[in-house]
């Protein structure tokens, strides 16, 4: 059985190279005034935009093997990602680590084929985490925790 790691999963000789790859590609903002607008209608003054790697092929790389090692940590049998945050490494972190992925969004997309709320097919019992960009108070997390709950999923680290 793995547990959750209660230290930092960089090494504090990584962290200034983390966050000055993350300034240069302007995934990390940052404001001493506090103007940075949050979605709950708040400000802060650092923000971290992981979801804007999309226009970066080096920096999905850079965050997927960022999120290996700790993934692998946790020993889950698949990953929760939420969207749209970290939906542009998703794929290329399942790749580097053999786990498959869940999407679950808030709402289905109505109008549509599928219609569904929750991509993938997991089994009930399975060790998941849920993956999110947002460094706050983890209401972005709420939706697909209860939805993995009502799956039978085992959250680690909710």
């Amino acid at each position: 059985m793995h547990t959750v790691p209660q230290t930092p999963w960089l090494y504090p000789e990584e962290r200034a190279g983390v966050i000055g790859q993350m300034l240069e590609w302007g995934l990390l903002k940052f404001d001493n005034g506090r103007g940075l607008p949050v979605k709950s209608g708040g400000l802060t003054d650092v923000y971290v935009n992981e979801r804007d790697a999309r226009d970066n092929s080096e920096a999905i790389d850079y965050l997927a093997r960022l999120y290996e090692s700790p993934l692998r940590q946790l020993g889950v049998s698949r990953f929760v990602e939420v969207p749209d945050s970290v939906s542009c490494f998703a794929g290329p972190l399942s790749m580097l680590t053999g786990l498959p992925y869940l999407t679950i969004r808030e709402q289905a997309k109505e109008g549509r084929v599928t219609k569904a709320k929750v991509i993938g097919h997991p089994s009930s019992g399975d060790e998941v985490v849920i993956m999110d960009d947002v460094i706050t108070d983890g209401a972005s997390k709420i939706a697909p925790y209860t939805e993995c709950l009502e799956m039978g999923l085992n959250v680690k680290a909710p």
